[in-house]
C-alpha cells in the first residue's frame, strides 16, 4: 500500500480517507480518530484503549474538570458584565 494519498477538504472541513487506507488500517464508519500536529504534519490515528491508558493521569495534580468548568463560567460572567 502506498504511503501517500491525496484528498480534498470539503466546504464543511471534511476529508475523505480513501477506502484502501481505511480498510488497511482498520478504520470503520463512526470510529473516533485522533489528529495530532507534529513537525508541520497532521497524523491521523485510531483512538483505542491503548491511547486512553496512555493519557490516564496525564493531568494529575492539575485542576479537576469541575474546577476548570467553574473557572470558565466565572470568566464568561466577568466578560458579560464588562460588555454591559
Amino acid at each position: 500500500m502506498p504511503e501517500t494519498y491525496r484528498s480534498r477538504i470539503s466546504t464543511k472541513g471534511q476529508v475523505v480517507i480513501p477506502a484502501e487506507v481505511r480498510s488497511g488500517y482498520g478504520f470503520v464508519e463512526g470510529a473516533e480518530v485522533i489528529i495530532t500536529g507534529e513537525g508541520g504534519r497532521l497524523i491521523l490515528g485510531k483512538v483505542g484503549f491503548d491511547e486512553i491508558y496512555r493519557l490516564q493521569g496525564a493531568v494529575r495534580g492539575g485542576p479537576s474538570a469541575l474546577q476548570m468548568l467553574e473557572e470558565e463560567r466565572r470568566k464568561e460572567r466577568e466578560g458579560e458584565e464588562r460588555s454591559r
